[in-house]
């Protein structure tokens, strides 16, 4: 009896205050997280710091993209597809003061070796904020960017959103077409400066394909770069 006492005691006042529990060290890690195969948020300690951040970058063309991940290995109790689209859903509703046109939800399947260390930890954010920028050279989208053709892409806030993505994406796959409305051969140059530009930022060329150029004569000229995630969802 003493020495369950006394280990009770050692384990309370010494180990346990040296090594904090699970939820408690994701409150100190992650402004939001979610438990194990379960989509409820849960607040850390940053949360508010984080959504006034965020918030402060919401401008009015902005949108802000909520990517929930999820893996097969979590049971989904929810009636959504997937637990990563519910768990994105959840999280949309904390900012409620924005207008439901400028979120958009999606969801990530992370593959098996997430799903060990999220298991093992049972509390992670499991969840991604990303604010797309909009204006008249650049338009975010969830899988990269569309690029204003009547607009110089020399531009600074080009350039600079170039150099983002490539530091962001550096083991990445970059796709660039772009759209005209006349057939002509000198509009593949623009993905031509493009690649130049990421191969600049410390891209490899083989991480960049440029498609064939895309006739419509109904829309304003623009070019789109897509980036696509070379992580593995294998199971």
């Amino acid at each position: 009896m003493f020495w369950l006492v006394a280990s009770s005691w050692f384990y309370v006042s010494e180990i346990k205050e040296v090594f904090p529990d699970r939820l408690s060290l994701a409150k100190t890690q992650y402004p939001v997280f979610f438990k194990y195969s379960n989509s409820d948020v849960q607040f850390g300690n940053e949360f508010n710091s984080f959504k006034d951040f965020t918030l402060r970058k919401l401008e009015p063309n902005n949108r802000l993209l909520i990517k929930g991940s999820y893996t097969l290995g979590e049971y989904n109790n929810t009636s959504h597809q997937n637990l990563g689209i519910a768990r994105a859903i959840s999280a949309s509703k904390l900012f409620n003061q924005v207008n439901k046109s400028q979120i958009l939800t999606m969801a990530q399947l992370r593959d098996s070796s997430y799903n060990q260390n999220f298991k093992n930890s049972q509390w992670v954010n499991a969840i991604d904020f990303k604010v797309l920028t909009s204006n008249n050279f650049i338009e975010e989208n969830a899988h990269g960017a569309r690029l204003s053709l009547s607009q110089n892409l020399n531009h600074p806030k080009v350039q600079a959103y170039l150099k983002y993505i490539a530091i962001e994406n550096p083991d990445s796959y970059f796709s660039l077409f772009e759209t005209s409305m006349i057939d002509s051969d000198s509009v593949a140059l623009n993905c031509i400066s493009i690649k130049d530009q990421l191969l600049l930022n410390g891209i490899n060329s083989s991480q960049v394909n440029i498609l064939p150029m895309l006739l419509d004569s109904t829309k304003n000229p623009y070019l789109e770069i897509y980036i696509n995630k070379s992580q593995s969802n294998e199971y």
